[in-house]
This record gives structure tokens, C-alpha cells and sequence, in this order.
């Protein structure tokens, strides 16, 4: 099983309008049985020609990974459009947007995909550590951290499906952790 966490929030299921009078009713991807789910509207009254889904793995580079050819909208009625991304990036960021023929292309969003172990975002890490893992019924779950001796350095524990902590005056090098609650999960990260 893969825990989906959302980066942020842009556009919650709320009507976006360009300047051009086009309109779209956006939504967050959300976890699928086979991937990732993307779900829009475009209202009625709003037509463009052609749409375009793209994914980028660092908001930045963008590589079409779905397309509706002709017209897409109607003028008398809402049209809904689903998608499922079956090869998303796991342990990363997977962030998409939309592009509706010559028109607009929506906001990105973004969403983080875990499978079924943890993730250290930034890795390597120099300041604020954050480990994300799955926590579905979000218990305490415990963390130690180890040196690359072994010794454990540090403890601590969170609600919820994120450890955050300044490790700032950490020296550099290899650290490994546990983090516990009747599941255990371990990992490692570099402190530069």
C-alpha cells in the first residue's frame, strides 16, 4: 500500500476563470488503486481545443503524459475528464497541470507518494530534516537516530505521518534512524 501526502494546496476543487471567459473546476490529484487520479470540470460554456496532462518529477521540466483530442467543453453542460497516472514517481514529489488547447494551462499541483517505507526531504540534508512515512491511523510514532558508530544520538516523536528537527549543529556525515509504534521503519540520511 502507497501513502499519498499532498505538498500544498493551490486550487481546492473551486472554479478557476482565465481572462479569455474559459472555465475549469480543478482538483487535487488524489490516490488511485493504480496510481494517481486526476479529476476535472470544465464548466459549461467554456470549450477549448484539445488538452494536454502533464506530470514533472521538480515543477519544472514538464513531459506530456496524457492528451484529449478536439473539443473538450461543452456550451450547455458541465464535462467531466478523469485520468490515472499509473507510473508516478514513488518516494518524490510528482506535480501536475493541465493545458487546454491554446488557452491556459492550469496551476500545478502537487502531490508525494510513499511506498510503504519513509522518504527524507531535502537528502542530503544540512539544516531541517524532515522524514515522511505512512501513519494512517496517525498514532505516536517514535524516532531514534543513529550515528554512523551506531551510537543513538537522538530521540524524539510526532502524531501524525511527519518528523521534523533542526540538525543543524549535527556533524556531517551518514545517520540512520528507526522510527517505531508496533511498525518499524528505518532509513538513513546524510547531514552535510
Amino acid at each position: 500500500m502507497k501513502a499519498f501526502i499532498y505538498c500544498f494546496f493551490l486550487t481546492i476543487s473551486s472554479v478557476v476563470s482565465f481572462a479569455q471567459g474559459f472555465e475549469y473546476e480543478y482538483f487535487l490529484p488524489t490516490e488511485g488503486d493504480s496510481g494517481v487520479v486526476i479529476r476535472w470540470v470544465i464548466i459549461e460554456g467554456s470549450t477549448c481545443d484539445g488538452m494536454i496532462v502533464e506530470h514533472s518529477p521538480d515543477s519544472i521540466n514538464y513531459s506530456r503524459i496524457h492528451e484529449v483530442f478536439g473539443t473538450c467543453g461543452s456550451a450547455n453542460f458541465d464535462v467531466p475528464y478523469q485520468f490515472t497516472h499509473t507510473d508516478p514517481k514513488e518516494n518524490s514529489k510528482n506535480y501536475y497541470r493541465i493545458r487546454f488547447g491554446q488557452i491556459e494551462t492550469s496551476e500545478a499541483q502537487c502531490i508525494f507518494i510513499l511506498d510503504n517505507s519513509t522518504v527524507v526531504v531535502p537528502n542530503p540534508v544540512s539544516d531541517n530534516l524532515s522524514i515522511y512515512f505512512e501513519n494512517p491511523f496517525s498514532k505516536p510514532m517514535h524516532i531514534e537516530i543513529y550515528n554512523g558508530n551506531g551510537q543513538m544520538i537522538k530521540t524524539g516523536s510526532t502524531i501524525g505521518n511527519k518528523y521534523s528537527s533542526n540538525i543543524s549543529s549535527l556533524p556531517k556525515g551518514v545517520y540512520f534512524y528507526r522510527l517505531f509504534n508496533g511498525i518499524d521503519l528505518r532509513g538513513r540520511f546524510i547531514k552535510q
